[in-house]
């Protein structure tokens, strides 16, 4: 790094914000290209979701890719769609980003609405959509 900027002068680079699985993950995928952390390569919903957000934040598209393929993957396998995460994906995404067109799809396509007992409460805002 050869910059006026801190992280230049002190070779360091403070992500404060960034948990120390997320920040694991994506670690893994720039050394290796495979997403996972040291132990498992099958990463729960919430690091993947918080991998993707890690790179729009950070502008890195090639895990935020990976991500997308992960959770397409773990939905085909799991046959389920993670509504679990849905407040923390609108909350920290833009109107038309993957994840949230990806989530979109997922319960549209996957999701039985007559089997969710909370059907009466909306959980996405139309707004958002």
């Amino acid at each position: 790094m050869n910059s006026c900027f801190s992280e230049a002068i002190e070779g360091k680079i403070h992500l404060a914000d960034a948990r120390a699985d997320v920040f694991e993950a994506i670690n893994q995928f720039i050394y290796t290209r495979q997403l996972s952390d040291k132990v498992d390569s099958d990463l729960e919903w919430e690091i993947l979701i918080r991998a993707w957000l890690f790179g729009d934040k950070y502008l890195m598209p090639s895990p935020q890719n990976r991500v997308i393929s992960a959770l397409i993957q773990k939905n085909e396998k799991t046959n389920c769609v993670c509504t679990a995460h849905f407040e923390l994906i609108y909350s920290n995404t833009l109107l038309g980003s993957p994840l949230r067109s990806l989530i979109v799809d997922a319960v549209a396509y996957k999701c039985d609405l007559n089997r969710v007992p909370t059907i009466d409460r909306v959980i996405i805002p139309s707004k958002k959509l």
